[in-house]
């Protein structure tokens, strides 16, 4: 061992290794001190002489940060046999004792009885064909659709957790379908969601949270865990009177990959009998690019990308075109505030997955203000945080464009309307956070500014 290298050099010296193909397949990467320190901190703070097990120890950096923090009984276990020599070597270099069993915790028994249970379980996506598991593993842990495995052995960790559960988990587990019925069964034991600083792993893109569970609480908090991640990343808490919703004002349609796809054949250059395709690329806070900006559609390139509107008409998606071919609110995606621009003309066709507003009780103006409003923006991403593509983008699904609360009637909301037919938006604005009675106009202003740099 090199000179003043500690026990922790050792899990290093295990990741390296491993190939990058090895690392990615068994979703094995090492855990800096200071992260595992952070995350066993929090479960052992006020606990007489715990158990403290890591149920996927990998090369032990989870157990060295529990003998550091002065734990004295220490199990753990791990399927790679080497992985649990490692783990053994690094832990009596460290001066702990510790039971270190070779095993598949989603499958097989656990050393004993446990107080608290922490770990970097392997995150393997189920979207992959590299991570995805066979059928046989999905039968024997028990395991449904797309859950990610290291959502799994955090539902593991606490049926088998007499007290605390902390542990790294992929971001998704916050939003994602696939992990609805773990969270709705451990959400009354969420006590918080953590962000670490920076990118965790090397060499892997995942987005990382800690999610810190406790036995002895219990809460309200259900399947809906978006609002913890939304807090630890600094966004404000708004609270709404209940005025309605825009589900009840609109219909909201959502196009899929059929329409995605179904568009292709019809796609060009703008010309003559031809409407404008207008991508979430092509969607600014009350401004449409069409035509100023390019737009990416099929893999390639467009300067101004047009459906030809007869041959949509003679296809299969004539009574959707019908649909969306409307005056109406188109709502982008994957963006830092929700943007939304007004087709007063109704003849812009929208590519999925862009979101079609379509009002039925409120004018465009009135529409477009509430989702140009910045209190909504704070709303939309304790609705959703995480299930976009960048770790603080907005990403709406039909279903939660319906939800946006309303504000009660009356001259702010109508002046934010008359704003935005000058091309006001930062007057909308301000207007709609009297509205709603909640000031996050500085916040909003910031984030709209960082995403124009940025886009």
């Amino acid at each position: 061992m090199p000179a003043g290298a500690g026990p922790d050099f050792l899990g290093r010296l295990h990741e390296s290794l491993l190939t990058a193909a090895d690392r990615k397949t068994r979703g094995a990467f090492y855990t800096p001190p200071a992260v595992a320190d952070h995350l066993v901190g929090w479960a052992l703070a006020g606990l007489d002489d715990p158990v403290v097990c890591d149920p996927a120890c990998g090369g032990g950096a989870f157990l060295l940060a529990a003998a550091r923090a002065g734990a004295r009984r220490l199990v753990a276990m791990d399927i790679d046999p080497l992985a649990v020599a490692v783990c053994e070597a690094a832990l009596w270099l460290a001066g702990a004792d510790a039971e270190v069993v070779v095993g598949d915790a989603l499958v097989d028994a656990w050393p004993g009885e446990v107080d608290v249970v922490v770990g970097n379980p392997p995150f393997l996506s189920q979207l992959d064909a590299d991570t995805a598991r066979s059928r046989e593993r999905a039968v024997a842990t028990g395991a449904e659709g797309y859950v990610d495995e290291a959502v799994l052995f955090l539902l593991a960790a606490a049926r088998r957790s007499r007290h605390r559960v902390a542990m790294l988990q992929p971001e998704s587990v916050v939003a994602v379908a696939s992990a609805a019925a773990v969270r709705a069964e451990l959400g009354p034991s969420l006590v918080d969601v953590w962000v670490p600083d920076g990118a965790v792993f090397d060499g892997a893109a995942v987005r990382v949270v800690g999610v810190l569970l406790d036995r002895d609480t219990r809460s309200s908090t259900g399947e809906r865990w978006a609002p913890f991640l939304a807090s630890a990343r600094g966004v404000p808490d708004v609270t709404f009177t209940a005025h309605g919703t825009l589900g009840q004002a609109c219909d909201v349609i959502a196009g899929f990959r059929d329409e995605y796809y179904g568009l292709a054949p019809h796609v060009g250059e703008d010309r003559a009998g031809s409407a404008p395709l207008i991508t979430s690329g092509l969607i600014d806070a009350g401004v449409c690019l069409w035509g100023r900006a390019p737009a990416r559609f099929g893999r390639r390139s467009w300067s101004a990308p047009a459906v030809d509107v007869e041959g949509l008409a003679s296809s299969s998606l004539a009574p959707w075109a019908a649909r969306v071919r409307v005056p109406k609110v188109l709502v982008a995606t994957q963006t830092r505030v929700i943007e939304a621009v007004a087709d007063v003309s109704g003849e812009w066709v929208p590519c999925t997955p862009v979101l079609t507003v379509v009002p039925r009780a409120l004018d465009l103006w009135h529409v477009l203000a509430v989702l140009l409003a910045p209190p909504v923006t704070a709303w939309a991403l304790h609705e959703a945080s995480g299930s976009a593509l960048s770790a603080d983008a907005v990403k709406l699904s039909a279903s939660q464009v319906r939800r946006i609360p309303l504000p009660a009637p009356g001259p702010d909301w109508d002046d934010a309307a008359r704003a935005l037919q000058r091309d006001d938006v930062d007057g909308a604005a301000e207007a709609m956070g009297r509205a709603y009675g909640i000031d996050v106009l500085d916040w909003w202003r910031a984030r709209l500014a960082y995403g124009r740099r940025r886009g």
